[in-house]
């Protein structure tokens, strides 16, 4: 994926994917997206794959499903928006960080949900582990790059 060129129009389709993902976020910090909802189909599936796991142990598993989603959540808006920041990793993380501030502001005003400053660290966690990726992607490709260019005397 190439970075946005100088065109403003190419450069603005490039922010529609992670809009659109910022936007899923948002909408999954409402009561949809609380313990409560997502108990009802987590909690039946891990009660058929753990039969005879405990309750406690089962929410513990549940808990932990839920905070691999912010990671993953938060590691796709970060691949989402490397393209559109011209492939720079602190737009990218920077963006990621606020955004994951401001949704954890948004969960306090929910009645169902809680705004944690654990969450956003998770967030942070899962946002830099794909700019990590990325960015080794992105200097292996450049060096490939490099070799394949014949040295001009």
């Amino acid at each position: 994926m190439n970075p946005p060129s100088g065109n403003s129009k190419t450069s603005l389709w490039w922010w529609v994917p992670p809009v659109l993902w910022m936007i899923w976020i948002f909408s999954a910090s409402t009561d949809a997206g609380s313990f409560e909802q997502t108990s009802r189909f987590i909690g039946p599936l891990l009660k058929w794959l753990f039969p005879t796991f405990s309750p406690e142990t089962l929410t513990t598993i549940h808990l932990g499903i839920r905070k691999a989603g912010h990671v993953v959540q938060y590691a796709i808006l970060a691949t989402l928006l490397w393209p559109a920041c011209a492939q720079r990793w602190r737009p990218v993380v920077a963006i990621s960080v606020l955004y994951a501030a401001l949704d954890e502001v948004h969960q306090s005003f929910v009645p169902s949900r809680a705004g944690s400053v654990w969450d956003v660290m998770i967030d942070t966690a899962g946002a830099v582990a794909a700019v990590l990726v990325l960015h080794w992607i992105w200097r292996r490709r450049m060096r490939r790059a490099l070799q394949k260019t014949p040295m001009s005397v």
